[in-house]
């Protein structure tokens, strides 16, 4: 299983800002569990905020 480090590198979340970390928290946590829809959910996500 990646570290969170190694999914936030992945992810281009290196250096979140304020109102987006919260979001790439979520996208984080379902990452564990469904890779392969979370680039859809964190995309979703971020498009309705």
């Amino acid at each position: 299983m990646a570290t969170t480090d190694e999914i936030l590198l992945e992810k281009g979340w290196q250096n979140p800002q304020s109102s987006e970390q919260y979001i790439s928290q979520e996208c984080i946590a379902i990452s564990f569990y469904t890779n392969r829809i979370t680039s859809f959910l964190c995309n979703r996500q971020k498009n309705t905020q």
